[in-house]
């Protein structure tokens, strides 16, 4: 490997890693929030945040830089952004942190799928091998005629769909739009559609929630950051690994904080959807 490129799959590691660790931060924050303040009022003051970050890029670029006729897509990608967040944030309250972790996994599945249905994006026999594998993963933590599937539970998988769909919508945007719009424009149409559940089921943060709050919004903004900042230095399948380093990183926060343990079929789920997803992207890596 050419030094540059070696100096860059490093840089690229290394910002991936802390993407994971802001993501599994997030788990934790988000299951404590939600015990005493409604996930309504969460994911209305994450797209006011998300709003107010992108401000300044806005007045430095003036409105034509929101000019678009792909409204069909950003409202899809919307609606699937915003009940996914809804019910992720429903769901991190009562399903076992590890469990949501890996089931979040099989959203490039989603995306793959969604990319062949309505874009024609190709994908291959292998690539598809893969993704039956990758479900038959989640399947083994799900545990469907097991165990008692709780509605909690089921939010998590939607919310795996969810936003498979809204990253497929991300790409197919991405082709023609400014990459600040597109982050733009899904936090102020999601913004509509929070106000009106908010108002009706909303909790005003105490004093005792104010700090941990403004690390949930923090964390939310930096890992965006990092993950941005990882594509810039290596490709997507190289760095695979590194974001799969958040199931252990989630599933040490859940020991220290809630004394939670994942049981061997989590472990062997979770190990089936990372590999299956890896070699999907490593698989679209080899397409380009």
């Amino acid at each position: 490997m050419a030094p540059a490129k070696y100096s860059g799959l490093i840089a690229g590691t290394l910002w991936m890693i802390g993407a994971s660790a802001f993501f599994a931060l997030t788990y934790v924050t988000v299951r404590e929030l939600a015990q005493s303040m409604s996930v309504f009022t969460l994911v209305f003051i994450r797209c006011v945040f998300g709003i107010l970050v992108l401000v300044p890029w806005l007045l430095r670029n003036g409105g034509g830089a929101l000019k678009t006729r792909r409204w069909k897509i950003y409202a899809i990608r919307a609606v699937t952004t915003y009940t996914g967040m809804v019910t992720f944030f429903y769901g991190l309250r009562t399903v076992e942190l590890a469990d949501a972790n890996a089931i979040q996994f099989t959203g490039p599945f989603f995306t793959v799928i969604l990319l062949q249905i309505f874009v024609g994006e190709r994908v291959g026999l292998d690539r598809w091998i893969a993704i039956c594998f990758g479900f038959a993963g989640a399947l083994l933590i799900v545990r469907p005629g097991f165990e008692v599937v709780v509605p909690a539970m089921l939010g998590i998988v939607y919310t795996a769909f969810a936003y498979g769909a809204s990253n497929a919508a991300t790409r197919a945007l991405s082709t023609t739009e400014d990459k600040n719009a597109v982050v733009f424009y899904m936090f102020a149409m999601m913004l509509p559609l929070s106000i009106g559940p908010a108002v009706l089921d909303w909790t005003t943060p105490g004093l005792s929630d104010l700090p941990l709050l403004g690390f949930f919004l923090l964390i939310g903004y930096l890992s965006i950051h990092c993950v941005t900042r990882a594509y810039v230095h290596a490709p997507a399948a190289a760095l695979t690994p590194a974001y799969y380093a958040q199931l252990p990183m989630v599933s040490a926060m859940a020991y220290a904080f809630y004394g939670e343990v994942p049981d061997t079929l989590t472990w062997i789920g979770a190990a089936v959807i990372c590999v299956s997803g890896y070699w999907i992207a490593r698989g679209a890596r080899a397409e380009r």
